[in-house]
């Protein structure tokens, strides 16, 4: 007897987002880039398939963000330079805050200090009321 397999159709994945089960727990995945690779969903729920084999080796996405006054990467718009590759942003949440473009390279996403904290928060309460 077969186990059902959790439908991963649509979830996104690092650069991989998941397009169609295969069979025997593997999935047909779509990368940011346009390529496919085909993976077992373990990998995708683990972290240890993220992009397509072509981008795998490939540095982060964002090093080729153009770092300018006004631009907005995931919701964050860079709004002043501070020197030495740090950042004003401004969140889409309202709030200020200093970053730099290491962070913003190296981030699967970006939020502020606020907005980190508050998933946070929601993310231990839910685990104590189970």
């Amino acid at each position: 007897m077969t186990r059902p397999h959790e439908d991963l159709t649509g979830q996104r994945f690092g650069q991989l987002t998941a397009e169609s089960y295969l069979g025997q727990n593997h999935w047909r995945c779509r990368c940011t880039c346009g390529g496919t690779r085909d993976v077992r969903g373990a990998y995708l729920k683990n972290g240890r398939a993220t992009a397509c084999l072509a981008c795998k080796g490939r540095a982060p996405i964002r090093k080729s963000t153009k770092f300018v006054v006004g631009a907005t990467i995931d919701g964050i718009t860079l709004m002043k330079y501070l020197g030495a590759h740090r950042w004003e942003a401004l969140c889409a949440c309202g709030n200020h805050f200093a970053t730099t473009q290491t962070t913003i390279e190296n981030s699967h996403f970006m939020m502020c200090p606020k907005c980190t904290l508050h998933i946070n928060r929601a993310v231990k309460k839910a685990r104590h009321a189970k």
